[in-house]
């Protein structure tokens, strides 16, 4: 690996853990800061989020983010985009039910402004749904 892509790789995964940091805390005003003005999420459900009611939705309670754990990660460069793809654990509440997922996810951030910020994510079902015990 070559000391750009170690230097995208590091800025990206950065990105995505403060990303993840601002959704478990409930934290929009941090979030906000880190997507993209037209940003896109796609979830796993097909529901598509825009910037503010993915903020509204972390500054809501009736649907918290708990844990977000990345399994694995490839980050590549194409033009001003840079994309992020891999798994990770996912573990979030509605009222008292947990659920833990492992999503696949495919993420798009450019690094025109900087700091860099998320423009598209998506996920889809990695492995099997499961409850904690």
């Amino acid at each position: 690996m070559t000391a750009m892509q170690d230097d995208i790789t590091t800025r990206v995964s950065a990105a995505e853990e403060a990303r993840c940091a601002a959704m478990v805390a409930h934290d929009a005003v941090a979030l906000a800061g880190l997507l993209h003005d037209r940003f896109v999420y796609c979830h796993t459900s097909g529901l598509l989020q825009d910037k503010q009611s993915l903020l509204d939705r972390v500054a809501g309670h009736d649907m918290a983010y708990l844990k977000f754990e990345v399994m694995e990660r490839e980050v590549t460069r194409r033009g001003p985009a840079l994309f992020s793809a891999g798994r990770m654990y996912v573990e979030t509440q509605r009222h008292s039910q947990v659920e833990c997922r492992v999503l696949r996810f495919t993420a798009a951030y450019t690094d025109v402004e900087i700091p860099i910020c998320l423009a598209l994510h998506v996920t889809r079902m990695g492995e099997k749904t499961f409850r904690p015990l």
